[in-house]
């Protein structure tokens, strides 16, 4: 059965005409930038870091294959990544559902720190301070009467 997404981003990486979408729809690239970086994030993205990733032997190494039958075609999980190194070990790890899902959500402290991290990409600078007044707020949002006062807190 053909499945339009992974077919998009399985392929081999190539640099094609937007580095930073061209990276973000591949895996190999992200799966490379993973394995160097120990992360793949915002930064992992931006245009420059492509362009030197790009010629970076270990995305060559990286080959995508479809496994089994997709149970649900809208789902993005299971995923298997093996590692087989030059010395002849190997490493496997599955995941069934991606961080993030409701089957695998995410903690308090990991959503946490992702808006503390994605917070230094926002185009308004906020304080220390004010972070940790934004978290409180959204953290406790089902039980804010108005969001009035989180709204101010955004602008």
């Amino acid at each position: 059965m053909k499945h339009p997404f992974f077919d998009m981003v399985s392929r081999p990486f190539e640099l094609r005409g937007n580095p930073s979408v061209d990276a973000q729809f591949s895996i190999p690239y992200t799966v490379a930038t993973a394995l160097l970086d120990g992360y793949v994030f915002l930064d992992s993205f931006e245009p420059e870091k492509v362009k030197e990733r790009a010629r970076n032997p270990l995305l060559k190494k990286v080959a995508v294959f479809r496994d089994g039958a997709i149970k649900d075609p809208r789902s993005l999980g299971p995923a298997t990544v093996e590692i087989k190194t030059k010395g002849g070990k190997a490493f496997s790890e599955t995941v069934e559902e991606f961080k993030g899902h409701p089957k695998n959500t995410m903690t308090e402290q990991e959503c946490r720190d992702k808006f503390l991290r994605c917070s230094a990409y926002s185009s308004k600078p906020f304080s220390g301070e004010d972070l940790e007044k934004i978290m409180e707020a959204v953290l406790r949002l089902e039980r804010l009467k108005n969001t009035n006062d989180l709204m101010k807190l955004l602008k």
